[in-house]
């Protein structure tokens, strides 16, 4: 981490990526493990993100705005997936 002007700025040193932008990467691979955890075969994993993709709220909302993902269009997108019986498939999280 740099400090420049006052203000901290992250830095990912495998491409020297600043920022924001290394920030929303961490955020969404939150995210992606929560999905893969969902879609696993341990149980105690997929309850744990079970919990948090469709019951938690200030958590989830936190780590989808740091994503820059809408959390109530995301969610709904995982209802749907959920409701219909299928198992759940990678879904896009950023466009």
């Amino acid at each position: 981490m740099e400090i420049v002007s006052g203000r901290e700025v992250l830095i990912c040193r495998g491409n020297e990526v600043e920022g924001p932008i290394c920030e929303q990467r961490l955020w969404t691979a939150v995210l992606v493990q929560a999905l893969e955890d969902w879609r696993g075969d341990r149980i105690r994993s997929k309850r744990e993100a079970e919990k948090f993709l469709f019951e938690d709220r200030e958590d989830f909302e936190t780590v989808c705005a740091g994503a820059g993902i809408d959390p109530s269009s995301f969610r709904a997108r995982l209802r749907r997936l959920s409701s219909v019986g299928a198992a759940p498939q990678p879904v896009q999280l950023a466009a």
